[in-house]
């Protein structure tokens, strides 16, 4: 068959698939005569879809959360957003700024949480949706590249058709200042893009915006740390145009103690989100502030209006309920939360990760002082002159602050090896049997060796003491001698001397914990003690404090002639 005569052959089977779908619908219309007089024509259908957009732009303009949804497809037209709770309480937060209720801000989150997006949006939707294109944003970051990459995008945005149909009407971008690093509109407003690495701008605005001062390559470096804070205290502090309503904004991860957000604290009266990726219930965030309440019109030019006739109450609160309850568990899963705190080793996860670092080096225990052993060994039992199981309970019910913290400590000498330490909420029949369970590993990896369970005579100790007597041996009660922080200096001579020995690996430099080798729980150990007692929870410090204590006042008997020193006698698990 020729291509003509083809192509003749499916003309005429469309023609005929056309002609029995017009014959089917005409006598659908001549059985239904209501169903063809219902049909909406043309006209109708649009004029209902202006109605519908006109409602959705009025309901964008009265709420930065919607706004942002929509927006997002302008922003990231490859990447969809995957809606969390955290986004609508930034969104809510920043509104707040827009509207006056909110002057000085400080947002901590983990990377990767659409930080940088919802921050490039909301710059949009205040000259547009929020009508005020007269603001004028100071925004930097660590790099200039990602302040002039957050700028482009934002112009992107507010260039394009979906933006420029709705909001158009409100402002115009300057051609003559329209950039990589600044762009201005005609109502006198202004972007300015620059980074802590090129030199800081001499220019001032209503917007301050720094996000992620410091980059995460330099969270270790204390130089260059101190000069970001001092590039905030002498070029950016003064850079508002008016101190007593523009607003200042630092949002990104911490990276250590002593950072931009710690440098600052004192300086403002902050409102602080906080937004850990594991949820600790003492650390819940709760801001109140105000919210207008608005009135919109269409004036007699067709143009959108709003006025502020009042205000309300609003409240942005952490909605999670259980401890470790993950902050955006379908972008990062348990499994991924894992695989990054043991990447980055427990002290960066709680700087990055949870908001909450603990020092570098400590005020009572430094972190040199930690003797290091192979994870996979422990003290030769026939050195080991007796071990030390000390308990710091929680009170006897369930909470969600107090945590139960169990240590297993082997004496050799004037050693004191951690075997194993557990730190947990439990209930308390979970944490009897916790401490029923720790007996039985130890007195099945020793057989021979007394063993002394500590327990602390507070909270659930004298129940534990009376349920335990005849089960577990060697239950000795412990009245504690004076305040947790006396009690860590009384032997914090044993680490300054190298007698604590704990499984993992130093660092090269014989200043840390090499986080690829040592054990995860030993990380937690270790940054307790040395970031006490700056730190939220210290039950491990009491576990540890109770256990070389007693190892100092009561020894057992006298110790083989091969064990002391620096010796570390041991055999493979």
């Amino acid at each position: 068959m020729t291509w003509p005569r083809l192509w003749d052959s499916r003309r005429a089977v469309r023609a005929l698939v056309g002609g029995l779908l017009v014959t089917a619908l005409l006598q659908a219309a001549r059985c239904a005569p209501e169903l063809a007089m219902a049909t909406p024509d043309r006209a109708t259908l649009e004029r209902q879809w202006l109605a519908l957009e006109e409602l959705h732009t009025r309901q964008m303009e009265a709420s930065f959360r919607v706004y942002a949804k929509a927006a997002w497809k302008i922003l990231e037209p490859t990447n969809p957003i995957i809606w969390n709770w955290h986004i609508d309480a930034k969104c809510d937060v920043l509104q707040g700024v827009t509207e006056g209720h909110l002057q000085h801000v400080i947002i901590n989150e983990p990377p990767r949480n659409s930080k940088s997006s919802v921050l490039t949006l909301w710059h949009t939707w205040e000259w547009g949706p929020a009508q005020r294109p007269e603001t004028r944003w100071l925004c930097g970051s660590h790099s200039t590249g990602l302040a002039t990459r957050d700028t482009r995008l934002a112009r992107a945005v507010m260039q394009s058709p979906w933006y420029r149909r709705r909001w158009g009407h409100r402002f115009q971008l300057v051609g003559d200042q329209n950039v990589k690093t600044y762009f201005e509109n005609d109502a006198r407003g202004r972007r300015i893009a620059f980074g802590f690495d090129a030199g800081v701008t001499g220019e001032g605005g209503s917007r301050l915006q720094i996000d992620d001062p410091m980059d995460l390559k330099d969270a270790g470096n204390r130089n260059e740390l101190a000069r970001i804070n001092l590039t905030w205290d002498t070029a950016l502090f003064n850079r508002v145009d008016n101190p007593a309503r523009d607003a200042k904004l630092l949002c990104g991860q911490r990276v250590g103690q002593g950072d931009l957000y710690d440098h600052v604290r004192d300086q403002h009266e902050w409102t602080w989100l906080v937004l850990p990726a594991e949820f600790e219930p003492d650390r819940r965030t709760r801001i109140v502030f105000q919210r207008d309440q608005c009135r919109a019109w269409v004036d007699e030019a067709g143009v959108r209006r709003r006025e502020v006739v009042g205000t309300v109450p609003h409240v942005v609160e952490d909605p999670r309920t259980e401890p470790g309850e993950l902050l955006n568990p379908a972008r990062f899963t348990p499994a991924v939360q894992a695989a990054l705190r043991q990447a980055a080793g427990t002290a960066t996860y709680r700087a990055q990760q949870q908001q909450a670092p603990v020092a570098s080096e400590g005020t009572i225990i430094k972190r040199a002082w930690f003797r290091y052993a192979r994870p996979d060994t422990r003290p030769d039992p026939a050195m080991v002159e007796a071990l030390y199981l000390s308990w710091d309970t929680a009170l006897k019910a369930k909470t969600t602050n107090d945590y139960w913290a169990g240590q297993a400590w082997a004496k050799v000498g004037a050693q004191a090896h951690l075997l194993k330490s557990i730190t947990e909420r439990y209930s308390y029949p979970e944490g009897r049997d916790a401490v029923k369970a720790l007996y039985a590993w130890t007195r099945e990896a020793y057989p021979k060796t007394p063993i002394y369970v500590l327990v602390e005579n507070t909270a659930s100790g004298p129940d534990l003491l009376i349920d335990l007597g005849r089960l577990v041996p060697g239950l000795v009660s412990v009245n504690a001698d004076g305040d947790k922080e006396r009690r860590l200096r009384v032997v914090s001579p044993m680490f300054e001397a190298g007698n604590v020995w704990v499984p993992g690996r130093a660092t090269e430099d014989g200043t840390g914990y090499d986080t690829a080798v040592t054990p995860i729980w030993c990380q937690e150990f270790i940054d307790e003690l040395v970031g006490y007692p700056a730190v939220t929870h210290d039950d491990r410090v009491d576990a540890c404090s109770q256990a070389l204590s007693r190892m100092l006042a009561v020894p057992v008997f006298a110790p083989p002639s091969t064990a002391g020193g620096t010796t570390r006698p041991s055999s493979r698990i």
